[in-house]
């Protein structure tokens, strides 16, 4: 028997589904397959709608076993197996072991290597965005063991990446006055390991050197980090970016998040009289300069206060996604996605705080729709490519301009 190293944070192990009390339902936009056993098993069983759908609303694949049929969704993009109390009558009816594969596992999900599995959940989840977000705990880990007879085909968890990924960790949950000024050690911090390579082993000794420095940095700040970054405002790549998020959403009408998002993407549209390439560049200069200081205030009075809720964001995306990748020498690029993610969830929170006062449960709705445009939308990065490609200055050093 062979010996795997399993973890699990906080939020994965208190997870559990709220069923209909949830602010959404996860039946809508999914491909899901169905085996030939649980075809069957739906096409004779005694309740008339679970038999009707194997029998009228089921494309039929017959690819192998396990891709027998699929499930085509209604005119609304939902499973037709949902009832009117968002329930699945599947689950009623027949139980939870009558579930395809995707409605068992979702929301869990976990990275696979050789030796280790790290067990996660996807922010495209409400009450998974919830867990991670405002449990100031949830990203405490706890490690196990389970006995399989072998190890799979999957890669090895690079020692090298471990030590970037804990480096770039602590940075994020290192005190400070503003969130910023974190995510700005972290650009720092792997401009630094870059420049030896990523070569731990020869380096570790001036890289630990480096991640000090910026600790102390950060606890005794001699500048105000965040407002330097802000003198150097990027407002044409924002603009830009939010043109592009606004197109993405637009594109993927399955998507769940899709109503709430075009609806949020048309309040940022407002705010800004409406985004052109040819807005004059002062005029964006202060609509951004007041994007920042609603954004100051979601973070110091606001239901963005508490530091924990934002450090564990970034947590989450640097253990869920593996950060920074299995290739070191694009862990900067890996990095700039992240800090669009971060921009386009700042710019969106802070234009609904310019009209309201937010709430946990609009904290919530954004992250998880965004997280949920994410799931549906595997080609975003590539969008983000063409555009960071002809900003960047050679070395993705304009990754620091969505701070400001």
């Amino acid at each position: 028997m062979k010996e795997l190293h399993v973890t699990t944070p906080n939020y994965v192990s208190r997870f559990e589904c709220v069923g209909n009390a949830c602010i959404e339902h996860c039946c809508r936009g999914w491909s899901v397959t169905i085996d030939k056993e649980t075809y069957n098993k739906y096409k004779n069983s005694d309740v008339y709608l679970i038999r009707d759908v194997a029998e009228n609303q089921m494309k039929m694949l017959k690819k192998n076993q396990l891709n027998y049929s699929q499930i085509k969704l209604n005119e609304q993009g939902d499973c037709p197996l949902l009832d009117t109390d968002k329930l699945c009558s599947v689950y009623k009816h027949i139980g939870p072991t009558a579930l395809s594969h995707t409605c068992t596992s979702y929301p869990r999900l976990a990275q696979n290597f050789k030796e280790e599995k790290l067990n996660s959940l996807s922010l495209s989840c409400p009450e998974a965005t919830r867990l991670v977000l405002f449990d100031d705990d949830s990203m405490l880990q706890s490690q196990g063991i389970e006995l399989i007879q072998k190890y799979s085909n999957a890669h090895p968890f690079n020692p090298t990446h471990k030590i970037i990924n804990l480096f770039c960790s602590n940075l994020i949950m290192a005190q400070s006055r503003h969130i910023e000024e974190n995510l700005y050690a972290v650009v720092k911090f792997l401009l630094f390991c870059e420049k030896v390579k990523f070569d731990v082993n020869t380096h570790l000794e001036q890289i630990e050197g480096v991640f000090l420095a910026l600790i102390d940095e950060l606890q005794n700040p001699t500048e105000d980090i965040a407002q330097t970054l802000r003198k150097n405002a990027a407002s044409k790549l924002k603009m830009t970016l939010l043109i592009l998020f606004q197109t993405v959403s637009n594109d993927y009408s399955n998507s769940r998040a899709r109503p709430y998002l075009t609806a949020n993407n048309s309040s940022v549209l407002a705010y800004f009289d409406n985004l052109s390439e040819e807005m004059n560049i002062d005029y964006l200069d202060e609509k951004f300069k007041d994007i920042n200081t609603h954004w100051d205030n979601l973070l110091t009075e606001g239901v963005l206060s508490n530091p924990n809720i934002l450090k564990n964001y970034f947590l989450y995306r640097f253990y869920n996604d593996s950060f920074p990748g299995r290739d070191l020498t694009k862990s900067l690029r890996q990095y700039y996605y992240l800090l669009t993610d971060y921009f386009y969830l700042k710019t969106s929170l802070s234009v609904i705080a310019s009209r309201k006062s937010l709430e946990q449960s609009d904290i919530i709705q954004m992250f998880y729709s965004y997280h949920t445009l994410k799931q549906h939308n595997q080609d975003i990065n590539k969008k983000l490519d063409v555009i960071i490609n002809k900003v960047n200055l050679g070395d993705d050093l304009s990754a620091i301009m969505l701070l400001s």
